[in-house]
């Protein structure tokens, strides 16, 4: 998935009841909070990791800047 910085996107799992804990691998490109929304804050790429009981379940997320439009 990849989103631009500042923005934010909600993540889910399908058909599972059980408690999730999410986890991002670089906290300084995008956090995530306990329910699964994304919050994307620098460019880069980083590994959202879902786990549920000793399932683990992975999105990558790559995070880019806004364009910058030059008027001359």
């Amino acid at each position: 998935m990849t989103l631009r910085v500042g923005k934010t996107y909600k993540l889910k799992l399908k058909n599972n009841k059980k408690k999730i804990k999410w986890s991002s691998s670089k906290k300084k490109v995008a956090t995530v909070s306990k329910t699964g929304k994304i919050k994307a804050k620098k460019a880069g790429t980083t590994r959202i990791t879902a786990k549920v009981g000793k399932k683990k379940y992975v999105c990558k997320v790559t995070v880019k800047n806004l364009s910058l439009i030059h008027i001359s």
